[in-house]
């Protein structure tokens, strides 16, 4: 019995560092962890506004959360068409003390999330093409799109999700489906609790008017800031 309690205040005492180190750092230390993003970030931007082509990171010997974060940087970057308008904003999205870090447009649209696990970045999600993209939804929702397509019927679906410490979870998805002959009659769908449900038009509307993505939905003050030395204007964002 003794040997079983000390392995479990062993085991504990071994996650204590990773449990407590984003609630130990300070609110600048926390922001100050993800210098080496936004670093790599202004540096790719830059590039592209001179008209080099990007190189896609060496991601050898990384580790694989560390991967993500790189080629998600790079992914936003040669995405980009306008690197002027580009940006980041903190903003603790969750409440829980520790910032997350918005890679986004001037009319804040979400082009990668990350936040900090174990006092380290972590990718939360990346646009992956150039429809791809998320925003500030209704009830405090992030909303982001997905397109797939499979044997000639198309899917499009609408993500509403929250962010909850270091993990970003879909609570509600709606989207339809489109047959090869464009048809979308009775195609309507909603994802809840891992169950996929058919909708009817009205209720697919009511969901999507209800959490979606709209237009003055939060105040913000945007102030602008051009760095002269590196040809980009960086958008800070507070909420």
């Amino acid at each position: 019995m003794m040997k079983r309690i000390l392995c479990i205040l062993l085991a504990a005492i071994l996650l204590l560092p990773a449990l407590c180190a984003c609630g130990s750092m300070t609110p600048e230390q926390q922001k100050a962890a993800y210098d080496g993003i936004i670093a790599e970030y202004t540096a790719l931007l830059k590039a592209k506004q001179n008209g080099e082509t990007l190189t896609p990171p060496d991601t050898t010997g990384m580790k694989e959360e560390e991967a993500a974060v790189a080629e998600a940087i790079y992914t936003v970057a040669e995405l980009c068409k306008s690197p002027d308008i580009m940006g980041y904003a903190y903003k603790d999205t969750d409440g829980d003390g520790s910032p997350e870090l918005y890679l986004m447009t001037a009319g804040t649209y979400v082009r990668a999330l990350f936040a900090l696990d174990g006092g380290k970045p972590t990718l939360l999600w990346v646009q992956e093409t150039a429809t791809h993209s998320m925003a500030f939804g209704r009830k405090g929702y992030l909303y982001y799109n997905s397109h797939t397509t499979q044997d000639g019927v198309e899917e499009q679906t609408y993500h509403h999700a929250r962010v909850a410490g270091s993990e970003l979870v879909d609570d509600l998805t709606i989207g339809y489906t489109v047959d090869p002959d464009g048809n979308t009659a009775d195609g309507h769908f909603k994802i809840e609790n891992g169950t996929r449900t058919a909708l009817g038009w009205d209720e697919y509307r009511f969901l999507y008017n209800y959490y979606g993505e709209t237009d003055g939905w939060v105040s913000m003050l945007v102030n602008v800031m051009t760095d002269l030395a590196f040809g980009v204007a960086l958008y800070f964002v507070a909420i």
